[in-house]
């Protein structure tokens, strides 16, 4: 083997073990191109699948008949590959244009790679095929308005306030579409107090149970976790329900073993907008979630959600999928004049919660039937009493038994 051949396979080699040879770049090599007749290049560099950059290799760029010759084989690469970047290299110098330019600069390897990937065209590039998968996941429709709206400003891009919720609410809105009636599953104890006070209690996020949950967002998406974020934390507050109606498995792990009750919630037609109503947005079965994964293109492309702390909450593992959730996160910057405090049970952290008039016009659910678990002690006795304790509130609930027998 040649010289010249061992050379060309170093250079190539260089390219191939940079960062331009790893996803979502690519470097191919020795590729044949159909156009007006067949043309061969050394190297092919590209950003998924648009062509970056084409890399002539030649034995020595010190002989000026082979440079030259080498610098036409770019110009006709810039002319049927329409790409943006031409490198001439003989493995000890590099020599980078662009299309738009026919001056060559001299560089060292580390340096031509820097070049490419730092380049405002390479950018502006990334920020295009990142809105373009934004479009795939809004249903393909053409890019929305408010994205073509996101300002830059030192080199980052941020949405205005409504724009910004209109493309969480685009890119969330199949999950769960036309829900008319969610479902709580809690114990005796809290549906008494419920229906003695007539007030519905949500709890601040940082006390959730599992912490998994919160984190899997900022895990998934490779954003930095902010434990100064407790100001914001603690005015948002959430609950969780699910689509299912007497389900054996939400029994087990929410309806205290099945001892406790289901509420049947209908869902207003108008309520406070500071109130979400989101079914969660689970991952598909092999992990992969196609909605993070342009939030993440999205942040690498210095994108700003200024509400991110809040939408985070309604993306999941497959892991959590048999639950069918539903959640109601409520946030308003007047409600830490409102809120108490109480120490969660389940993982003694000291936590915020807000309640809510079930009666009352702002709150997005009306309590329209309770179901008394398979295991609920003495069912009749405590369902006629149930419906003693509505009627003598002057409420409009119905009250009915789990159907479900065999629990054991």
């Amino acid at each position: 083997m040649n010289d010249f051949v061992l050379q060309r396979q170093e250079t190539i080699n260089r390219f191939l073990d940079s960062c331009l040879g790893k996803n979502p770049f690519s470097v191919s090599p020795n590729v044949r191109w159909h156009a007006e007749s067949i043309s061969e290049f050394d190297l092919l560099i590209s950003y998924k699948t648009i062509i970056l950059a084409v890399v002539e290799i030649t034995q020595s760029l010190h002989d000026t008949n082979t440079l030259e010759k080498a610098k036409q084989q770019i110009t006709h690469a810039f002319h049927i590959l329409n790409c943006h970047f031409g490198i001439i290299s003989d493995n000890s110098d590099y020599y980078i244009c662009e299309t738009n330019n026919n001056e060559y600069h001299k560089y060292g390897f580390d340096n031509v790679v820097h070049y490419i990937i730092n380049h405002q065209f390479v950018h502006d590039l990334i920020y295009k095929q990142n809105f373009t998968n934004i479009s795939n996941v809004l249903n393909g429709n053409k890019l929305d308005s408010f994205v073509e709206r996101l300002q830059k400003i030192d080199g980052r891009f941020s949405f205005s306030e409504n724009d910004e919720t209109n493309f969480w609410q685009k890119l969330l809105k199949q999950e769960g579409k036309g829900i008319t009636t969610i479902y709580r599953y809690t114990s005796l104890d809290t549906v008494l107090s419920i229906l003695s006070t007539n007030k519905y209690r949500m709890y601040g996020i940082v006390g959730m149970n599992d912490k998994s949950e919160i984190d899997y967002f900022d895990d998934y998406c490779n954003s930095t976790k902010n434990t100064l974020l407790y100001p914001i934390l603690n005015n948002l507050f959430l609950s969780s329900c699910s689509l299912l109606k007497d389900d054996l498995t939400m029994w087990r792990l929410y309806g205290d073993n099945a001892k406790g009750v289901c509420l049947s919630f209908d869902i207003k037609p108008h309520f406070s907008n500071n109130f979400i109503l989101q079914a969660i947005s689970y991952a598909d079965d092999n992990g992969q979630d196609d909605k993070l994964d342009i939030i993440k293109d999205l942040l690498k492309t210095n994108v700003v959600f200024s509400d991110i702390d809040k939408w985070k909450h309604f993306f999941k593992a497959k892991d959590y999928s048999i639950e069918k959730e539903v959640r109601l996160l409520f946030q308003d910057k007047d409600s830490v004049k409102k809120r108490d405090w109480i120490k969660s049970n389940d993982n003694s952290i000291i936590n915020p919660f807000v309640e809510f008039d079930l009666l009352g016009t702002e709150f997005p659910l009306e309590l329209k039937e309770i179901i008394l678990g398979p295991k609920c002690p003495e069912k009749e006795t405590n369902r006629y009493q149930l419906i003693e304790l509505i009627h003598q509130n002057n409420l409009q609930i119905n009250v009915e038994v789990s159907t479900i027998k065999n629990y054991r």
